[in-house]
Formats: structure tokens, C-alpha cells, sequence
């Protein structure tokens, strides 16, 4: 186990804060859940980013949609992607503030303009829908179809289900 040399009391209603660096570090923002369990006598706090335990079926839904509409489909988690079929995102790449933004304020986007976003060290350009993935009340991700050169306004639609989906299969399953 790593020390981090930094000390906390817990307070007369039993919290502990987590010192902003370490939240930093871990990508651990406002809001999100922590995973707490006992092991070896020692308290362990894990991020739960629920979504996680359903990398699979989120891969089969980018798969199956990108045949249908022939376009980019990306699913993030809440800070990174998790599932993509163009070339230039790949599974990992971190999120742009600008679309943690749209995460964390609920956001979706679904606009006939050019717009850039950036995933990673990647930036696209062109067409996107953009929607957030909340179950209980919690945003766990981001769908967003990709299109380089049109705009579809049914891909809204589409983002819209494959974001109920999501939100579904998360509330069922946990």
C-alpha cells in the first residue's frame, strides 16, 4: 500500500474527507460512487462506475448501431471512453472537459453545426449528438454519434435509446 503521508480525522458523524490531490489523481469527481469494504482489517474505498461491469454489452450496442447508420458511435464512461468504432477514439482516451461538462450538467447536444470535441490527444470534427447516460438519478456516461461530414437529426433519437438502454441494463442488473 502506498502512503500519501496526509492524515484525516473522521468527525463526530463519521465522515472522512478525501484530500482534493488524491480525488485528482484518481479522477474521482463530486457525485461520484465509492465502493466500500473491509480487507486484510484494512477499510479499501474503489470507484464504482457501474457501467464498467457491462463493457460487453456496450460493445455489442456500438457494434450493432455503427451497422445500422454507418457512422461513428462512442459510449463513455464518466471519464473515459469505453466503446468506440472510429478509428482516431480509442477505448481509454479521456474525456475533454467540454464533454464533462455535458456529463455532469446532463447535457445533450443535438445541433446542425460543425462542432470539435476532444478525445484524448484526438479532436474530431463535424456532426455530433451527444447524450447522457443516467440511471438513478446518477450520469454515468455519454453517448455520442459521430459524423464527419452530415447531419442526421434521427441519430438523436437513436442516441436517446441506446442511452435508455444503458441506463436500464445498469438499474437491472445492480
Amino acid at each position: 500500500m502506498k502512503s500519501t503521508g496526509v492524515v484525516r480525522k473522521i468527525d463526530d458523524l463519521g465522515r472522512i474527507v478525501i484530500p482534493k490531490e488524491i480525488r485528482k489523481t484518481l479522477g474521482i469527481r463530486d457525485g461520484e460512487n465509492l465502493e466500500i469494504y473491509i480487507e486484510d482489517n484494512n477499510i479499501k474505498l474503489i470507484k464504482n462506475n457501474l457501467i464498467n461491469n457491462y463493457i460487453d454489452y456496450v460493445k455489442d450496442i456500438v457494434e450493432v448501431t455503427s451497422l445500422i447508420i454507418e457512422d461513428s458511435v462512442i459510449i463513455t464512461d464518466r471519464e473515459k471512453v469505453i466503446s468506440s468504432n472510429n478509428d482516431l477514439v480509442k477505448e481509454k482516451d479521456t474525456l475533454s472537459d467540454k464533454l464533462i461538462n455535458y456529463l455532469d450538467e446532463r447535457l445533450s447536444y443535438n445541433d446542425n453545426k460543425l462542432e470539435e470535441f476532444q478525445f484524448g490527444n484526438n479532436f474530431l470534427n463535424g456532426y455530433f449528438i451527444i447524450t447522457p447516460i443516467i440511471s438513478e438519478g446518477t450520469s454515468l456516461g455519454l453517448v455520442i454519434i459521430y459524423s464527419k461530414d452530415k447531419y442526421v437529426s434521427d441519430y438523436y433519437i437513436i442516441s436517446k435509446l441506446i442511452s435508455l438502454l444503458l441506463a436500464r441494463k445498469t438499474d437491472i442488473t445492480c
